[in-house]
């Protein structure tokens, strides 16, 4: 069999296991509901703060309102500030629940309780930097407590299988353009579909090693890849379209977490000054014996 044919051949099979992968994969996000976490755009926030401090006489000036059985009119009493923020809030919830789906009732109940506690102006502090679990196609989130798993229908550890299948997509992207080049050129390498095979199974493993490291490393641990909601996606498809870069950044991850002491270009081990062992007297002898002066003498 010549290089063309097992070219045209590799590339078939690498076609093969995209549409595979893609059919699973959308057979996955069908029946499994996906979430993400986001915060309010700048005018979200903006249309918040509108909700809440806007202009409004009709909280605060008494109105007639008539009884519904005798048609008397009698004078209803101004609000009071805490009916008024009562008020407003609800209408900001109902603002941001209509922009922003829940992922299930329980998150719009969470939500509406953690809020309740503070004043307009305390309100509207905390909403623009405050995490929202949303609803979304893809798995970018999920709960902390079993519980909260069962109440949304959330699998657990589902953002790792979206990491794992991202990274995917990314290395059969790569794959697909280094073997369309290779058959427009002519120079593929043989030796280099076992490569490309090992690929699939190290590929993931370095793309969950390198989001957990973020997470760790990063403030340490104060951002999560979470937060960045689509980041994550774009994070796990680049990693497997340039797969040999991730090993080098696990290196230098490596090399973070285990340092070592360094070493010089002939890979001898360079041992700190406070390391090296104290001169015996032999050696202090040999040294005065070595010096200019005792040469001289000697002369």
């Amino acid at each position: 069999m010549d290089n063309e044919s097992i070219v045209k051949k590799w590339f078939l099979w690498v076609t093969s296991v995209l549409t595979g992968l893609v059919v699973i994969y959308l057979l996955l996000h069908f029946f499994i509901p996906g979430a993400e976490i986001i915060k309010l755009s700048k005018q979200e926030t903006t249309d918040v703060n509108l909700i809440l401090f806007g202009e409004s006489n009709s909280f605060r000036t008494p109105t007639d309102t008539t009884k519904a059985l005798g048609g008397e009119k009698t004078k209803r009493e101004a609000m009071t500030d805490e009916e008024i923020d009562r008020i407003r809030k609800a209408t900001v919830y109902t603002y941001i629940f209509s922009v922003r789906k829940p992922l299930c009732k329980a998150d719009s109940v969470n939500f509406t309780t953690y809020f309740n506690q503070f004043n307009r102006t305390q309100f509207s502090v905390v909403i623009p930097n405050y995490p929202i679990r949303v609803k979304s196609y893809f798995w970018l989130t999920e709960g902390n407590r079993k519980q909260e798993l069962y109440n949304c229908n959330l699998v657990e550890g589902s953002v790792y299988l979206e990491i794992i299948f991202w990274t995917w997509f990314g290395l059969i992207a790569s794959l697909l353009y280094s073997v369309s080049e290779a058959l427009k050129t002519e120079l593929f390498d043989l030796k280099e579909l076992n490569t490309h095979i090992a690929k699939f199974f190290y590929a993931p493993l370095c793309s969950l090693i390198i989001y957990f490291s973020i997470n760790k490393l990063v403030s340490q641990g104060d951002i999560e890849l979470a937060e960045f909601s689509k980041g994550t996606i774009i994070l796990a498809f680049i990693l497997g379209f340039f797969s040999g870069r991730a090993i080098e950044l696990l290196t230098r991850i490596k090399d973070l977490i285990l340092p070592l002491n360094s070493t010089s270009d002939k890979g001898k081990v360079l041992t700190p000054p406070s390391l090296q062992p104290a001169p015996t007297e032999d050696a202090e002898v040999v040294a005065d014996e070595a010096t200019p002066e005792n040469k001289q003498t000697e002369g």
